[in-house]
């Protein structure tokens, strides 16, 4: 799919390149390079912390159960595209790496196999997002091993600690740390994503890292449909109109599917039936008042109607699609093996970046004023938020609230 000028796929398979064993270390870690589909490179090797998953297999299986976790991995991949992002930009999305530099070896770490870590120098104008591990040597990796990426499509992650020499005995300190995404707002009003692609960094130290050159993730534009806000309603008669009208959906966006917490279905079925997923926004409008004023003098009376979402309600729909509701720093999702955060606000349109300080479920009221022999009638925005999936099946419930924010008020008749 694509995402501004690259396009993103999804692989599950995987090169072995280095495990921990006979090194005597206190953590367990083996390395793979990801396959990448035809005409897509990775971005970056894979740090993981045992030697076997559901999809991996080591190069000499260990007895200790320890060894293997029962998740299916996967990385992402990238190429560019040809879309009119693509042919209006300047210089290429993506650039091979002009060289690699050495970080670690793991000489005198009593190791089985042959390992060696290199950082990709990118060209000017761009960032690698990850280093690479030679498989089981020590020899430099080919330059079209990964992909660099234009800085303008980077964001500086944050970084969670894989693994650590310590017992190994190496010559040298080292630790790897997965690329992780921080909390995000889009700096303007393109609806923007940060996407871990599953890539790590690497540190000739034990402690945090701050700042390495690979401690980036994608930053791309989310594929969208242009925002279509939809008819407001009217009166067309003195008659109470409906409590609330037909809900149509204004707009959606894409993510990848690594950012949603979709129980139901496993890795491999959603890499084949659903690599991305659908946000959808739905809007329609509820009844807050209406009077039919027979008389000769202007009536009034008190709409009300309940607006925003409880913490109960935003938190259940949260656990079941993987979303953490806040709109303080947007949505953000860390779910399996990959890592997704977007500046999204419901209130108006996903595409706006603006977020309200806090979501809560209140009473929201205001007077309707009738004039004589005329009926008026108020009205509040409705939004209801779901996910689905590629095959359109939904995930988890809806999530709806009132936007005291979009009030639309009618007389009839109109002169």
């Amino acid at each position: 799919m694509d995402f501004g000028e690259l396009t993103l796929a999804f692989t599950d398979e995987f090169t072995w390149c280095w495990d921990d064993k006979n090194t005597g270390g206190t953590q367990w870690v083996s390395f793979w390079h990801p396959k990448a589909p035809k005409g897509f490179r990775a971005l970056g090797s894979m740090a993981f912390n045992a030697w076997e998953s559901a999809n991996l297999k080591a190069k000499i299986p260990h007895a200790d159960k320890a060894s293997k976790t029962s998740e299916h991995l996967v990385a992402l991949c990238v190429k560019q595209n040809s879309s009119e992002a693509s042919k209006k930009a300047s210089t290429p999305a993506l650039a091979a790496p002009q060289d690699y530099e050495e970080v670690w070896r793991d000489t005198g770490s009593g190791g089985k196999h042959y390992c060696s870590v290199w950082r990709p120098i990118p060209p000017k104008g761009y960032v690698a997002l990850g280093c690479v591990v030679a498989e089981n040597t020590y020899d430099k990796p080919s330059t079209d091993a990964v992909w660099c990426v234009r800085r303008d499509l980077a964001f500086r992650s944050i970084v969670e600690q894989t693994y650590t020499d310590k017992g190994t005995g190496s010559q040298r300190d080292f630790s790897a740390w997965q690329n992780k995404t921080p909390g995000f707002n889009s700096p303007d009003e393109t609806l923007t994503a940060l996407i871990a692609p599953n890539t790590f960094a690497a540190h000739v130290s034990h402690n945090q890292p701050d700042g390495l050159p690979e401690m980036y993730v994608l930053c791309l534009p989310i594929p969208s449909d242009e925002p279509d806000p939809g008819a407001t309603p009217s009166l067309g008669s003195t008659a109470k109109p409906a409590e609330k009208t037909k809900a149509k959906v204004t707009e959606t966006a894409w993510i990848p599917f690594t950012a949603i917490a979709d129980k139901d279905y496993t890795v491999p079925w959603k890499l084949e039936h659903s690599p991305f997923y659908k946000i959808e926004r739905k809007a329609s409008w509820v009844l807050a008042g209406h009077i039919n004023n027979t008389t000769s003098v202007a009536q009034k009376t008190t709409a009300s109607t309940t607006t925003g979402t409880t913490d109960a309600a935003a938190d259940t729909w949260g656990v079941d699609v993987g979303f953490s509701f806040g709109f303080k720093k947007g949505w953000t999702s860390p779910i399996g093996s990959g890592e997704f955060s977007m500046s999204f606000s419901v209130t108006t349109k996903f595409s706006r970046t603006e977020t309200t300080t806090k979501m809560t479920s209140e009473t929201w009221t205001q007077e309707l004023i009738a004039p004589p022999h005329k009926a008026a009638a108020i009205w509040v925005g409705n939004h209801t938020i779901q996910v689905v999936r590629g095959d359109g099946t939904r995930v988890g419930p809806e999530l709806s609230f009132n936007d005291a924010k979009s009030v639309h008020y009618d007389e009839f008749p109109d002169k």
